[in-house]
């Protein structure tokens, strides 16, 4: 199987749909997280919604109206005493702030617990397994030791391989040492001693090999680790490239908004259902990090509202104090989001 990743016919017709449709679930799920938390803590829900007004259909079901929008958007879950501090005992405002917290947090964990479903289903179709080797250089170490082109590394020096710089780690460490390559021949296991020259023309490397990753459709218990693995991995790029922003070394030109998840959904849909599901699991990992920022109007600024009010002995900031917060945060977030809108637009038109 070649590790090329073959491109599908597609264009905007099929781009923009989905696009709208990864971001829409994303965002329903994570506001199911709200309602089921609200819900179990005793919260009235006045609504539950899908996309934004105007309202299109809606019924209500054990005090809850749940609603189907215009505006594709996303999706909302509107509380009782969520902005008002309503002291009717089914409200938001009136619970205690364990409860409090566990409904803001919820909407995060809902997109956390369905980013390894996403990679393990992502690695099921398709994954990394192996290294091909595409070519092998004259008078190299790779020659003498027998290696062709198609054959396929598996282990280094007793160490399973997947990418090609797993193999040029393992190789650079033991140069000029005797080490056993696990090659996978046509099907046929070859355990094959090669030694890594030290010294090596530029373009050939201390094998003398040309190699590329192979993919293959992974066995489930591989594909339910690489699940936990890569869900481990989307949760701190978030903050690691916060802190690249905030120490310079990225510029704001450098973030995505909204059209460039467009673009990006475009070019995985071309590519195949495995690379749409590994973009869709690092989106809603972005998500529920991002939600969880100490930033006024989302879940993390909720969540600091409620630190400030257990240092100030339980008492409350004035509702009208807390909307202004959090109105002023939303609005900031916009213009973020418009900013790097732009910044999008300038990136994709400039090729």
């Amino acid at each position: 199987m070649s590790s090329q990743i073959p491109e599908l016919p597609g264009g905007l017709a099929l781009t923009i749909p989905l696009a709208i449709v990864i971001l829409v679930v994303m965002v329903i799920l994570h506001e199911l997280g709200h309602f089921i938390a609200a819900k179990r803590s005793g919260v009235k829900v006045l609504e539950f919604g899908i996309g934004w007004p105007p309202r299109l259909f809606g019924r209500t079901w054990r005090g809850t109206l749940y609603s189907l929008n215009a505006i594709p958007v996303g999706a909302f879950v509107r509380m009782l005493g969520e902005n008002d501090q309503a002291q009717d005992p089914d409200s938001f405002s009136a619970k205690p702030k364990r409860s409090r917290a566990l409904i803001l947090v919820a909407g995060s964990a809902m997109n956390l617990l369905l980013a390894p479903v996403l990679f393990s289903v992502s690695a099921l179709i398709s994954d990394f397994d192996s290294v091909e080797i595409t070519g092998v250089a004259p008078g190299s170490p790779a020659e003498a030791a027998g290696l062709r082109p198609g054959d396929r590394i598996e282990q280094v020096a007793g160490h399973e391989v997947d990418l090609p710089s797993d193999v040029g780690r393992i190789v650079l460490k033991n140069a000029g040492n005797e080490i056993r390559l696990g090659i996978d021949r046509n099907g046929a296991k070859l355990p094959v001693p090669i030694v890594p020259r030290r010294t090596h023309p530029d373009d050939e490397g201390p094998l003398g090999v040309s190699i590329r990753p192979h993919l293959a459709p992974a066995p489930f218990t591989k594909a339910l680790a690489r699940g936990f693995t890569r869900t481990a991995e989307a949760v701190v790029l978030v903050p690691a490239f916060i802190l690249d922003l905030i120490s310079g070394s990225v510029g704001l030109e450098e973030v995505s908004g909204p059209v460039g998840i467009v673009d990006a959904v475009g070019q995985a849909a071309r590519r195949g259902p495995e690379i749409v599901l590994l973009l869709a699991g690092y989106i809603t990992v972005q998500l529920a990090i991002l939600n969880l920022l100490p930033w006024p109007g989302l879940d993390g600024g909720r969540l600091l509202l409620l630190g400030v009010e257990a240092l100030r002995g339980g008492r409350r900031l004035p509702a009208a104090q807390e909307g202004a917060i959090n109105i002023l945060g939303i609005l900031l977030l916009l213009m973020l989001v418009a900013l790097v809108t732009v910044g999008d637009v300038r990136r994709i038109a400039g090729g």
